[in-house]
């Protein structure tokens, strides 16, 4: 397992590799991460699981903050504690613009179509909470309902992801699906399956 945190400017401020060994269907503690000095009050967190060979079973991003929620047990009731005051996610705002590349491929499985994604982020800048979208053609109505291997991920500079989307064949509207992208500092841009786009600076 492969630990590592980041400052809001990407630059990396802790990073530790582990060794495992867990049966299946079960669960432990592996570590605790130490306090870390000049951290941004907005940071994320990084982390990748892979089995003996090297293959990645599991990648997880988080964005956190150095101020945790705090809750109002004075006012917890049976059903129900409120937050006096929330962690403090305002640096994301501050995000710089990222531009992604867009590409695809689809085959068919009896009624079903296959769309495999290829989205990569060739700049500086990380793509934030990246969303994807099957739409119909050419009214652009979401096709529904799609199963995604994966969705709503983070993409650092120079990193890749392919997930796949499935979907009824006969959902994709009368000209064929369309692929559709946005994000948190991704500008939206819709292109066809099986063409190459990509995304402009917001």
């Amino acid at each position: 397992m492969t630990v590592k945190v980041f400052d809001l400017n990407l630059a990396e401020k802790f990073s530790k590799v582990l060794k495992l060994d867990l049966p299946p269907d079960s669960n432990s503690a592996a570590f605790v991460i130490p306090q870390i000095q000049d951290l941004s009050d907005t940071y994320f967190l990084r982390l990748l699981l892979e089995d003996s060979s090297g293959q990645t079973l599991s990648s997880n991003f988080y964005w956190l903050s150095t101020k945790d929620d705090v809750l109002d047990w004075q006012k917890s009731t049976w059903y129900y504690t409120p937050t006096s005051s929330y962690a403090d996610m305002t640096q994301l705002q501050k995000l710089q613009p990222a531009k992604l590349v867009l590409s695809s491929r689809a085959m068919r499985k009896g009624g079903d179509e296959i769309v495999h994604v290829r989205v990569s982020n060739p700049g500086r800048s990380i793509a934030f909470f990246i969303h994807l979208q099957i739409k119909q053609g050419p009214s652009e109505r979401d096709v529904l309902p799609v199963i995604w291997q994966d969705n709503y991920f983070s993409l650092l500079p120079g990193e890749s992801r392919e997930v796949t989307a499935t979907y009824r064949l006969s959902e994709s509207g009368k000209t064929g699906a369309l692929l559709a992208v946005d994000g948190w500092n991704v500008s939206s841009v819709t292109t066809r399956i099986g063409a190459v786009a990509k995304s402009s600076v917001k």
